[in-house]
């Protein structure tokens, strides 16, 4: 009797590690198919709205006789593009940019108006674009420090317009969202240049989302003011045509932002962007998942430690919490 009673609890102590490896490869299956999902839906959204972008910034590029373009090779490295970018600034200077990644592979970078030369302002730009990452497949995210691209599938539209005032700072904007909302953010320029009094911002749109940053986000009269921005753009999107963008208004600070966009390995945050509800949603289900799962290994090991007397519960409750820990890293 005693052989069978130890063989049972035995049984039941194995059990416990198929079941622990069934709820990983559910865990691993759900997530991989909802990173697929997100995907998949990030490029048919990229199809149908960049190539709407492009063709409205260019057929209003064709009515200013001032631009200057450039086009350069996807293909060429990180430096050759630097010092393209730099012998194009000391040539025209810049006041405004539009970058454009078109569907044969070509960066197109146009420029308007004067900066003097070996300034800040043309320093930062250099800086912004000069670092610019390449990537060989046109779907991957590109970014640079301080410049940051949504998934956009063989075309990447950016509006950045730099204004430099009298004490050498610089105001950027980088546009990704609709190109009437482009267009009215251009038209009111001088209303958003409220906020560059004495710190540069940036700026970050794209088809869904706005997103904010501040070089020093940590002084809170800049907070204030970025909320403020926020706050009116909230109105204006609330009366406009592109109301359903309204929930889709974020303000970050540099920490933060780096967190939730710039790494490419991470579909959650990235996917954020293109449909907050479905992101958030993918989250929480993972949460719960492994939360449910911690649940059910502490279950067992109470009812092993309890009815069995078979003394496990320290290993089994360490693996609870180190499921625990996951869930709220994700």
């Amino acid at each position: 009797m005693k052989l069978k009673s130890t063989i049972f609890r035995g049984f039941v102590v194995i059990a416990i590690i198929p079941l622990m490896l069934l709820s990983l490869f559910v865990y691993v299956y759900t997530k991989n198919m909802l990173e697929n999902d997100i995907r998949k839906d990030m490029e048919i959204v990229s199809k149908n709205t960049s190539n709407k972008i492009s063709r409205y910034l260019f057929e209003r590029m064709k009515d200013i006789q001032t631009w200057n373009s450039l086009y350069i090779d996807v293909q060429r490295n990180n430096q050759r593009f630097r010092d393209s970018l730099r012998i194009i600034n000391k040539q025209n200077s810049i006041y405004s940019t539009i970058v454009n990644i078109d569907q044969n592979n070509e960066i197109i970078f146009s420029t308007n108006g004067k900066i003097p030369q070996n300034s800040k302002a043309e320093f930062d730009i250099i800086k912004m674009l000069g670092k610019f990452r390449m990537a060989k497949e046109m779907t991957q995210t590109y970014y640079s420090e301080m410049f940051y691209s949504s998934y956009l599938n063989n075309n990447v539209i950016a509006f950045v317009s730099i204004n430099r005032q009298q004490n050498n700072n610089l105001k950027i904007l980088a546009g990704y969202l609709d190109a009437m909302f482009i267009y009215q953010i251009v038209e009111n320029e001088i209303e958003i240049s409220k906020l560059q009094e004495d710190n540069g911002f940036i700026a970050v749109y794209n088809d869904e989302g706005i997103v904010f940053l501040a070089p020093e986000f940590q002084r809170k009269d800049i907070y204030l003011r970025m909320k403020t921005l926020v706050g009116s753009m909230r109105n204006e999107l609330a009366r406009s045509e592109e109301h359903e963008l309204l929930n889709n208004v974020y303000l970050v600070n540099s920490i933060d932002l780096e967190q939730f966009i710039l790494d490419d390995n991470n579909i959650w945050r990235v996917a954020v962007f293109k449909d907050k509800e479905i992101a958030f949603r993918c989250v929480y289900l993972l949460r719960n998942f492994l939360v449910l799962l911690s649940t059910l290994v502490v279950l067992i090991s109470t009812f092993v430690s309890s009815y069995l007397s078979v003394s496990i519960s320290k290993p089994i409750h360490a693996v609870s919490e180190l499921i625990l820990k996951v869930s709220k890293d994700i």
